[in-house]
């Protein structure tokens, strides 16, 4: 039963490495990598930075702000790269979303009053375009809020990011998906 057990999750791992050189085999799937791969290296060069200078709450946060975008363009490249990919960048902008909450907070404890610009900021990056609405509403209701306040902000604006990027485009992309197999199905 042991050698069952080894042999499947062989051949599920060999399934994955696949996966992995099918995504990079295309332009999307390299895009997607390039971003993520970025986007981590900055997060951990900030964080490091942030080790060395006993400031780490404070480095996080500004490392999620700048990791946010390229994270974003990623989700969008993963539409098109695979399944591998999008749950990669569906599971590393959760944990960039934490972050930048969990950091905030820190920073809020700490005495650092304008703390909770910078979630509010980075919720509308996170969660952009339809952060151009959310954020700065969401900044406007944060000032000097405390961080109750701020992680209900932070919940409603990383809330409707992820319905935007996990729920919205894949049904946009899936409908434009049909659409183009319909048309292309249509006799001449």
């Amino acid at each position: 039963m042991g050698r069952q057990t080894g042999a499947r999750m062989q051949t599920a791992m060999q399934g994955k490495i696949v996966d992995i050189k099918s995504m990079l085999s295309s332009a999307s799937g390299r895009l997607f990598a390039a971003c993520w791969a970025l986007a981590i290296v900055i997060v951990v060069c900030f964080g490091l930075f942030g080790l060395f200078d006993r400031d780490i709450a404070g480095a996080i946060a500004v490392g999620t702000l700048f990791a946010a975008p390229l994270i974003d363009l990623a989700i969008v490249a993963s539409y098109w790269s695979g399944t591998v990919s999008h749950s990669l960048a569906r599971t590393t902008w959760l944990a960039l979303s934490v972050a930048l909450l969990a950091s905030t907070l820190s920073l809020l404890q700490s005495g650092y009053s304008d703390a909770d610009l910078i979630l509010a900021y980075g919720a509308a990056i996170f969660s952009f375009p339809l952060g151009l609405i959310a954020g700065p509403l969401t900044a406007q209701m944060s000032m000097h809020s405390g961080p109750t306040l701020t992680s209900l902000l932070w919940v409603l604006s990383i809330g409707a990011g992820s319905v935007q990027w996990f729920v919205l485009i894949p049904m946009f992309v899936r409908a434009r998906a049909r659409a183009n197999l319909s048309v292309h199905r249509q006799p001449n």
